[in-house]
């Protein structure tokens, strides 16, 4: 049987910024497959994109532009 990855879930209060980074940059960062990884905020409004700013951070970095944090 398998060994199913440990999940961690990123929190911040609207999940467009701080705890979208940390999801998009742990998912690089972490050995693939051991680890999934989510983000969430205690007062996030649906479908608000990323921050245009930390979305230019991200794409310094490698992650496609437009991508959000729900992307694979």
């Amino acid at each position: 049987m398998a060994e199913r990855p440990f999940r961690i879930l990123f929190v911040c209060t609207a999940n467009i910024c701080r705890s979208a980074y940390a999801q998009l940059r742990a998912r690089q960062l972490a050995p693939a497959g051991r680890f999934a990884f989510a983000s969430a905020g205690v007062q996030a409004t649906g479908g608000r994109p990323i921050d245009p700013e930390m979305a230019a951070v991200l794409a310094e970095r490698g992650w496609p532009a437009g991508a959000s944090a729900a992307a694979p």
